[in-house]
């Protein structure tokens, strides 16, 4: 978490974020080299000592007098000024430019949901609602608060779902006490044209597809010399259909 914290604040900063650059940033050092030795002291401890080391990246391994020492280097993180004023900015789930329209696609085939960040472009906080102009879609939650940054998820009835292609919209409306200041639309793409699969036939959606691991055709066992710490390694390969 201390990278993936860190990076997030990177991130999130070339995006223009306000306040939510501060706060992955202070969970990235929240999450560094202090909580991990934590969690390596309190692991030593178990049954007075008996696996002290088996997973300590820090210590050398004296067996092979061969240096096991894998320091782990602070990760770089930005933060950004105190911004006197709020702002809502949103962006979904594989969206890296946020000053581009925001759009999210749903397939019959996957039937997943997806994410939208509702953030502060400053600081402070604001409420906002969620609404649809498709009762086939739904939320996990339609309201809240922000303060950093809000994250909700949004899915499809399947019950209520068209059979075909259809698209709707999305609208997160920033409020100051009873009154809308701000909103901003997601075009949803929902296709529901689906079909009867095959047996391990695997269909596209959102840009990749999945195959689940025990689904593999053919499997190859290799040996790869030099990898492990006094010979080689063996390696099998699952190949998916």
């Amino acid at each position: 978490m201390n990278y993936i914290n860190a990076d997030r604040s990177v991130l999130y900063k070339e995006q223009g974020r306000g306040a939510g650059v501060n706060k992955y940033a202070a969970l990235s050092e929240a999450h560094g080299r202090a909580a991990i030795e934590a969690d390596i002291a309190e692991y030593n401890a178990i049954e007075n000592g008996k696996w002290t080391g088996i997973i300590d990246p820090f210590v050398t391994k004296g067996a092979l007098n061969a240096s096991w020492n894998f320091p782990i280097a602070a990760a770089e993180s930005e933060t950004v000024s105190e911004l006197l004023y709020t702002e809502m900015g949103i962006a979904v789930e594989d969206q890296q430019d946020i000053n581009a329209a925001p759009e999210l696609a749903f397939s019959g085939y996957t039937k997943d949901v997806r994410f939208i960040d509702i953030f502060n472009k400053g600081t402070g906080s604001f409420n906002w609602k969620a609404s649809a102009d498709a009762d086939w879609i739904i939320f996990n939650k339609d309201s809240g608060t922000v303060y950093d940054d809000d994250r909700i998820y949004a899915g499809i009835d399947w019950s209520r779902a068209p059979a075909d292609v259809s698209t709707a919209n999305i609208t997160i409306t920033r409020y100051i006490g009873e009154n809308a200041v701000q909103s901003d639309d997601i075009t949803v793409t929902l296709n529901n044209d689906v079909e009867q699969l095959p047996e391990k036939t695997y269909a596209e959606a959102n840009g990749y597809v999945s195959i689940e691991a025990e689904h593999y055709t053919n499997s190859v066992t290799k040996t790869v010399e030099g990898s492990g710490m006094t010979d080689g390694v063996v390696t099998q390969c699952k190949r998916g259909c």
